[in-house]
């Protein structure tokens, strides 16, 4: 409270701006906090009518205790304007909507004006079928996090069981190199026999390249090994198996898009929170999570062609409720 009283007086301060709103927000607003989640609080500003017809009106501001990744003890403190907030919910991205629901969520707020009961009773005129294009690149990040995982993790382990593999060809090691990927159960490592127009080769397939038992075992081990510097810290470290976090938040983003489209309304905390926190912490089982996923893809595109939902937000309303706002907040 202290921390976000501190960054709610800068900004008002400094931008010559009124905070409105400002909620505790991420997984405390999900209910899917574990202990190890940082605190995020997520709010909206007023611009001073003096700055929007000059056209130098704040558009968002943001300060975070780490631009790494985030701790328990770390903070992340961030306001929109009402500008961005309302144009982020017409184009249907999910932080918008969060924050949109989180006003019916009055334990987690720290504190509201009466322009936010203007945007609550107005809810309804904000919505749209608009939700696909983000929610569906979210599910394909997760799913590649969650593949990239694995994959690294494999990759690793073989790098460091050849790297002191004696000199020669690889075929003259190969029954060695045929027990370590047997015995490990590699998913993307494996011996393949191919007929060609010169004859039948054997290769070693490491994540989907091919290499010939014909190399010699330093080049082998060195192109084999030069692939770990394709993967990036994220995952990196998330090679204890995938990136359960990515993995939660697609299901969870899914999983509120079809609310979304069926209901017209998103409910924090989310009623299947203590699920996504056990995916998180990766208490799941990987193949069921992405099949649940799936699924849920399937039910969210049949509901487009059957949602109630508007094709388009209510741009006269939404036009509406930033003049009154703007006029109220003075």
């Amino acid at each position: 409270m202290k921390e976000s009283q501190k960054h709610i007086t800068e900004v008002q301060t400094k931008y010559n701006v009124k905070v409105i709103y400002l909620t505790k927000f991420g997984s405390q607003l999900h209910g899917t906090q574990t202990p190890n989640s940082d605190t995020d609080y997520f709010g909206l500003f007023v611009p001073s009518v003096h700055d929007v017809l000059l056209k130098q009106d704040l558009d968002h501001f943001k300060r975070e205790t780490s631009k790494d990744r985030n701790t328990k003890d770390d903070i992340d403190f961030e306001l929109h304007s009402i500008y961005k907030f309302f144009n982020n919910v017409s184009k249907g991205e999910t932080g918008a909507l969060d924050l949109l629901f989180s006003m019916f969520r009055e334990d987690t707020q720290i504190f509201k004006t009466p322009e936010i009961d203007l945007i609550k009773h107005n809810y309804k005129n904000l919505l749209s079928k608009n939700v696909k294009k983000f929610v569906g690149y979210c599910i394909a990040q997760a799913k590649k996090y969650g593949i990239k995982g694995s994959r690294f993790k494999e990759l690793e382990d073989f790098t460091n069981r050849i790297e002191n593999l004696p000199a020669g060809k690889v075929k003259e090691h190969f029954s060695t190199l045929s027990e370590i990927i047997e015995s490990m159960k590699y998913k993307y490592i494996s011996v393949v026999d191919k007929v060609e127009p010169n004859g039948a080769n054997t290769y070693i397939n490491v994540l989907g390249k091919l290499y010939q038992d014909t190399l010699q075992v330093d080049e082998f081990v060195s192109k084999v090994s030069s692939n770990l510097s394709q993967y990036g810290n994220r995952t990196k470290a998330s090679k204890a198996g995938t990136d359960w976090k990515a993995i939660s938040q697609a299901l969870r983003i899914i999983k509120e898009a079809q609310d979304l489209l069926e209901l017209g309304y998103i409910e924090f905390p989310r009623p299947n929170a203590k699920h996504y926190a056990d995916i998180k912490l990766g208490k799941a089982n990987l193949e069921e999570v992405l099949q649940e996923i799936d699924s849920s893809i399937d039910i969210v595109n049949n509901l487009f062609e059957v949602s109630d939902l508007p094709d388009e937000p209510n741009k006269d309303v939404i036009s509406a409720l930033t003049l009154q706002i703007l006029k109220e907040a003075k």
